[in-house]
């Protein structure tokens, strides 16, 4: 009982919609509804499909251990490569980096990450939530791509973690980034502009 009354209070709340309103909805009193959110009791079997489409989630979604970002444990992954490509690219769509509507690539979306030297990838349960990969001679010098936290587990130190556990494993490397927007972010990391780099030249992708 007390797994779903979470799930429907975070829902509830993210959907921005009072107790009454959602009982309103379900044909039913809002005591019922805070006796579903504080586990004194559950919803009637026969509300569950409601509920989830009310939600737009589905049922089995509704019993998951926990679907608030705030009580999920973050997990990190060093060793796989093929992330999932559905997640992937649909981490990315939330991020505004690929057009939700390309779907040329969809089939081959992780095969950047495949072909990088090192991937880091942080998982909330079996959802992808963040991810960073690698191109490095694992000696001299390494550079970061693709540093990514879906914006619902954003301020969680998620991105943070993905960069350090990067550093970890070629800690004497000299280590290269490009960004327009998270110069602070990387600065706290040990970064720092250089002059050394010169001009930064590029020619762009043909994808994204």
């Amino acid at each position: 009982m007390v797994i779903i009354g979470e799930n429907i209070r975070y829902l509830r709340m993210k959907k921005g919609v009072t107790q009454e309103e959602l009982a309103v909805h379900l044909g039913i009193t809002h005591q019922s509804v805070s006796k579903w959110e504080n586990g004194v009791t559950a919803p009637d079997l026969q509300l569950i499909p409601t509920i989830a489409e009310y939600f737009g989630v589905t049922i089995d979604t509704l019993f998951k251990a926990s679907i608030d970002p705030d009580k999920v444990i973050i997990t990190y992954n060093d060793i796989r490569k093929d992330l999932p490509n559905t997640q992937l690219r649909y981490l990315f769509v939330k991020l505004g980096w690929c057009p939700e509507d390309d779907f040329s690539h969809a089939d081959r979306f992780n095969n950047p990450f495949i072909n990088s030297t090192l991937v880091i990838s942080a998982w909330a349960g079996e959802r992808l939530v963040g991810c960073a990969r690698v191109l490095s001679d694992k000696i001299v010098r390494s550079v970061i791509h693709d540093v990514a936290v879906d914006p619902e587990y954003q301020g969680k130190g998620i991105g943070k973690n993905l960069v350090k556990r990067c550093l970890q494993h070629y800690p004497k490397s000299e280590w290269l980034v490009s960004t327009e927007t998270q110069t602070g972010f990387y600065k706290k990391l040990g970064f720092s502009e250089s002059d050394k780099a010169g001009i930064f030249l590029h020619i762009p992708s043909k994808y994204f």
